[in-house]
């Protein structure tokens, strides 16, 4: 029972915190061309939200065999107004080695104080 009150007062849109955000998709740009969507979720205005997303680097084959690459995650924005980076581990590189290499970039975001639903664009530039 005091589980129940304590979801109904703090739930997102909840008398305790009326807003709700609800995104309807997590999309993620790399140098502003669409790499990959996500979500949907719904969180309480005001709240924070770790997102993450992997990428690959890969070898190059040429004349002369593979290749290792550097590759880069790039830098973090955040496209949509009203929501803010609070924290990332990005900008890094890391070595595709001779068989591929993937790696993950993780963003904790603060959302809007009030009602939102749409969609998040993160881009990594």
């Amino acid at each position: 029972m005091v589980g129940s009150i304590l979801w109904y007062e703090y739930a997102p849109g909840g008398p305790q915190n009326p807003f709700k955000v609800h995104i309807t998709e997590v999309d993620w740009l790399i140098d502003s061309q669409p790499y990959e969507t996500g979500g949907p979720f719904t969180l309480k205005g005001g709240s924070t939200a770790e997102l993450s997303i992997g990428l690959n680097c890969e070898p190059v084959n040429g004349f002369f065999g593979v290749t290792p690459q550097t590759c880069s995650s790039g830098s973090v924005t955040i496209e949509t107004p009203g929501f803010s980076l609070i924290n990332t581990n990005a900008p890094f590189t890391w070595s595709s080695g001779y068989a591929g290499q993937g790696a993950t970039v993780d963003v904790w975001i603060h959302f809007p104080n009030h009602d939102y639903t749409g969609a998040l664009v993160i881009n990594l530039e």
